[in-house]
């Protein structure tokens, strides 16, 4: 694995990388990224992804990075329809089914991490638009009361 120690990810200084736990579901490495701006928190992010995104110096900032990322995302999704031979009256359903996926793997796992209830959740379905901001206020509230014994805060569960 190459070093990404001095290197940049965006706007962002690489301290350091470790193994993390786990693998991509394609069994890929995955590294904890440590990054010397102290408001970053660590991240882990896919070895693949460092190799193909980082530079040498501090050139992209998040937009150029994003633009990057598509780049190189997009070439490398292109060549997967071409493999498969998609059709194009298939593609806008593969597009649309594959972001569907995305989009309700982050809603099921905001929905266990703010309820605590995987039962919850249901696909295609936002969480989020069944929740409010006093119970916002509530999680947010038990962060603050929680800072000063370092315990985790408690997910309010959604009454019925």
């Amino acid at each position: 694995m190459e070093n990404f120690e001095g290197k940049y990810f965006g706007p962002n200084l690489i301290l350091g990388t470790e193994e993390a736990t786990f693998k991509t579901p394609m069994g890929k490495d995955v590294v904890k990224v440590k990054f010397e701006d102290t408001n970053m928190p660590d991240i882990n992010i896919p070895v693949k992804a460092l190799e193909n995104f980082v530079t040498d110096t501090k050139e992209l900032d998040y937009t150029q990075l994003r633009e990057k990322q598509t780049l190189i995302i997009a070439n490398e999704i292109i060549a997967m329809i071409l493999e498969y031979d998609v059709k194009s009256i298939d593609l806008s359903h593969l597009l649309s089914f594959t972001g569907d996926k995305c989009q309700d793997a982050l809603e099921r796992a905001s929905n266990l991490l703010w309820t605590g209830d995987d039962k919850q959740w249901i696909p295609g379905m936002s969480f989020m638009n069944e929740r409010t901001l006093l119970e916002a206020e509530q999680i947010l509230k038990g962060i603050e009361k929680n800072v000063s014994t370092d315990e985790q805060p408690k997910t309010p569960k959604k009454e019925d």
